[in-house]
């Protein structure tokens, strides 16, 4: 979770950089997993930081400031 926080964070940084125009989109794309989703038995901690990673991106998703997704392979 500590490298996705680093590497929104430092998005956030460059989207902030580009003017603000019509012909450029502000997309965050973050890689999760089902597990932030689903409840699986006897992995606590990766459903915790994968749970994590998906509530970061609700809230970038709120800032108006760019969009944010959450790609949740099997």
């Amino acid at each position: 979770y500590k490298g996705v926080l680093y590497t929104a964070k430092l998005a956030m940084h460059y989207f902030n950089k580009q003017p603000i125009s019509s012909d450029r989109d502000r997309c965050l794309l973050i890689t999760a997993s089902l597990a932030g989703y689903l409840d699986p038995v006897g992995v606590p901690l990766y459903q915790t930081s994968k749970f994590a990673v998906r509530g970061l991106m609700c809230n970038l998703r709120r800032s108006d400031r760019l969009r944010a997704n959450v790609i949740a392979p099997l």
